[in-house]
């Protein structure tokens, strides 16, 4: 049970890492599709200057109309790339905790007798039997809260991944 402990808190080290990386692939993604924005619409005024060079530009206001665009679009994405920081570093904070939990969040208030009934006479064998098999509890007690942890970050990061294969075009 403690090499099953130790393997899963392995595990969601790796998931905490993977998430934070996952996050900065999509902020990366956010902001290059907010320069192509950029780009496209500066070549779009680039190839008006160049149609009128010698006609009088009446295009100010489109100008100012398409940089209003762009700010606003890159406030959108400042707001997404915050969000989404934030719920990482939640994400985080939740799989931290399921990797140092503490005996104190796993103990029970009263002993568990598994082997005989209360008020019968027990050897020490049985109260041994008894303290492995409490220990097992705990341990399982740990690994059910770390398993679901895992499955938690793992179906966010399904998701993260969804979303950048969709902002790929893959």
């Amino acid at each position: 049970v403690l090499e099953s402990e130790q393997i899963a808190s392995g595990n969601l080290g790796i998931l905490k890492s993977n998430s934070e990386q996952l996050s900065r692939v999509e902020s990366h993604l956010d902001e290059a599709a907010h320069q192509a924005k950029i780009s496209n619409s500066k070549a779009e005024h680039l190839k008006s200057l160049n149609r009128l060079f010698f006609l009088p530009s009446f295009g100010g206001k489109k100008s100012k109309k398409v940089d209003k665009i762009i700010e606003k679009d890159r406030a959108e994405i400042q707001k997404r790339s915050d969000a989404r920081m934030n719920s990482s570093c939640t994400r985080g904070e939740a799989l931290s905790k399921a990797i140092g939990l503490t005996e104190e969040q796993t103990t029970f208030d009263q002993p568990i007798l598994y082997t005989t009934t209360e008020g019968i006479d027990r050897d020490p064998t049985e109260i041994e039997i008894d303290k492995n098999l409490s220990g097992i509890t705990k341990g399982l007690g740990k690994l059910k809260i770390m398993s679901q942890a895992m499955n938690e970050e793992l179906d966010n990061q399904s998701a993260q991944v969804s979303n950048i294969a969709t902002m790929t075009g893959n």
